[in-house]
């Protein structure tokens, strides 16, 4: 069934419904000097020009590739630079009138242009002919109690397409149905289908199904525990097959006959076979035994949040560095998976890189990613993506743990928000690839503890009047005069005492206005740390010799001059020896410089007597 399973999933690759969460789409196709030319037809009038084209790479060992195309306007289309080995199945998909189609090819031995026609048949919505020919139930631990997959196999004898189109379905019987157990959790579709509709515990799925053998896969969770568990069949099945984990839960039930074990996608199961089943009647099982419990091996060392807040959209990207002990990697059988890692329910998108998917990452009908293994001895990372919907001007972040984690840090893209949270500490601001970002962190987490931060966009920033900046220039230019003069201020060991409160005051509030203007340059980048300490030890001092004066003038009278003493008095408070009268032009009366020999304003030489 591996063909059939590849084929749609390149089909979901053109569709716009399709599982909450998927993979990592793969990577590129296998590089070659091999072309794979084709044609798009159809059966029925129709444009065969402009349609989406994807090309499925299957090689036999290693990973799947993916490549995309337009036809022309003939229908026609071209992949060239290909691998052109014969063992390399290539399935090729297009997308039209709302529904996918496509093929299995392979190139011959020896050929280097291979060509393929991809026919786009009428559909019908004729399901009377649809075979329902087996199901299986895989139950399996899961991160959110006992995962279900199920797969039926329904073929369609017929040269078209069956479909029935949502407008056609009433009163008409749908190509599968079934009645899920009492209590399964939200439904994920492995490979997607526009088709499937879900109405309570009931799920029916309408198409589109090609000609030959399919299978229509869906998951989800069911809680752990001794119960009985009902599966509904309306249409009748000619068999069912049921794996379990060895390791797991027994199953019990009327009519089950004991299998041969078998090997699914890597993994073992025991299988028991039950059927066939009458139209209308259900298969029952019983679970006896605990599920098996997730090793411990695994432990989350710290965590990592980079948040982006967009127009449409909350962008999350996330990292856990795990630490496994010893020398040999962790691997998993059957049995619970290795990690869970929770995500928000409104997730969508979901993406993860390439060493995380090769860890055995996949979507966990709970809502959680689960880690199947192997995961790497020693440090190894887990790489996310995914997106939550934002309505409005404000959007909420909540993150929950499974297991305890030491540290969890949070960076929030500076686009011109604010945070809001009360678990989080907040750090200094920090920049990467030229951007700046709010820093949050939170320490020893509890396992199942959630954590929520809520993000609020700000208004733009208005311009401010020409009369607040000319202000602000002011303040500036007198900061920068306070920072100029203060190391020949500083020589003086004596406090000057002929300032009054009011100008020790402005010349104080001017260096703390540079000091947080410096601060703010620091954080955004724009300022070197050792320039920053520099011009930050310099404003300090100086701010400290003003306190210094101004506590040494408090203490000599309670100011700069005592309370009713006159100032300069001999003998009061803080008296210094008075200063002789400055010399002035006798031309011109201006006041003279005490080393000047002409005036500054008239010109007018100075007689030595002046200077004296």
């Amino acid at each position: 069934m591996r063909a059939s399973r590849a084929l749609l999933l390149a089909a979901a690759a053109l569709a716009t419904a399709g599982a909450a969460r998927a993979q990592e789409a793969p990577a590129g196709l296998p590089p070659g000097a091999g072309t794979l030319r084709g044609r798009i037809v159809r059966e029925a009038p129709g444009a065969v020009g402009g349609l989406p084209v994807v090309l499925y790479a299957m090689p036999p060992d290693g990973d799947p590739g993916l490549g995309r195309t337009v036809s022309g306007a003939d229908g026609s289309f071209v992949f060239e630079g290909v691998a052109s080995e014969p063992g390399i199945a290539y399935l090729v998909g297009v997308r039209a009138d709302d529904l996918p189609y496509g093929t299995r090819t392979s190139f011959a031995p020896g050929e280097s242009v291979h060509e393929v026609e991809l026919v786009i048949a009428s559909p019908t919505d004729d399901a009377s002919g649809i075979a329902r020919r087996a199901a299986r139930l895989r139950l399996e631990a899961g991160c959110g109690g006992l995962r279900v997959t199920e797969s039926h196999e329904l073929r369609n004898p017929g040269e078209r397409v069956v479909f029935v189109p949502e407008a056609q379905r009433a009163g008409r019987p749908p190509l599968l149905e079934v009645v899920l157990p009492e209590g399964a959790g939200p439904i994920s579709v492995p490979f997607g289908s526009q088709g499937l509709a879900q109405d309570g515990n009931r799920v029916a799925y309408w198409g589109p199904l090609h000609p030959g053998v399919h299978e229509i896969e869906l998951a989800y969770s069911l809680p752990t525990g001794d119960a009985e568990l009902a599966w509904g069949l309306p249409q009748g099945v000619a068999g069912v097959e049921v794996l379990t984990d060895p390791a797991g839960p027994g199953v019990q039930g009327s009519g089950l006959r004991a299998g041969p074990p078998r090997e699914v996608e890597g993994r073992s199961y025991a299988t028991h076979a039950a059927g066939p089943i009458a139209p209308g009647e259900s298969l029952r099982l019983r679970l006896a035994g605990a599920a098996p419990a997730a090793p411990a091996a695994v432990q989350i060392a710290e965590a990592q949040s980079w948040l982006e807040l967009d127009d449409a959209a909350l962008v999350v990207d996330a990292s856990w560095r795990l630490e496994v002990a010893g020398d040999a990697p962790l691997a998993a059988s059957a049995g619970a998976p290795l990690l869970c890692i929770p995500l928000p329910p409104e997730a969508s998108g979901l993406r993860f890189s390439q060493a995380t998917l090769a860890m055995g990452a996949e979507p966990d009908p709970s809502g959680e990613l689960a880690l199947r293994g192997p995961i790497p001895a020693g440090a190894s990372a887990v790489v996310l993506r995914y997106r939550i919907p934002v309505e409005g001007d404000r959007a909420v972040f909540a993150q929950r743990f499974a297991s305890a984690v030491p540290i969890w840090s949070v960076l929030v893209a500076d686009t011109g928000v604010a945070v809001e949270t009360t678990r989080l500490h907040r750090r200094r601001p920090m920049r990467s690839d030229e951007r700046s970002f709010l820093h949050l962190e939170a320490f020893e987490l509890e396992p199942g503890e959630e954590i929520e931060l809520s993000l609020r966009r700000l208004p733009p920033r208005r311009a401010p009047p020409r009369l607040a900046q000319a202000g602000f220039s002011l303040a500036i230019a007198a900061a920068g005069i306070a920072f100029l003069v203060a190391p020949l201020q500083r020589r003086r060991e004596e406090p000057i005492a002929d300032a009054s409160d009011a100008k020790l005051e402005t010349e104080r509030e001017s260096i703390r206005a540079a000091l947080a203007s410096l601060e703010e340059d620091f954080e955004t980048g724009k300022l070197a740390a050792a320039d920053y300490e520099e011009l930050r030890d310099e404003l300090r001092a100086r701010l400290g010799l003003l306190i210094a004066q101004r506590r040494a003038a408090g203490a000599a009278g309670g100011g700069l001059a005592a309370a009713g003493a006159p100032e300069n008095a001999p003998g009061s408070p803080g008296a210094v020896p008075a200063l002789p009268s400055p010399a002035r032009c006798a031309a011109c009366a201006a006041e003279l410089a005490a080393e000047a020999r002409f005036c500054h304003r008239c010109g007018q030489a100075v007689a030595p007597a002046a200077r004296d």
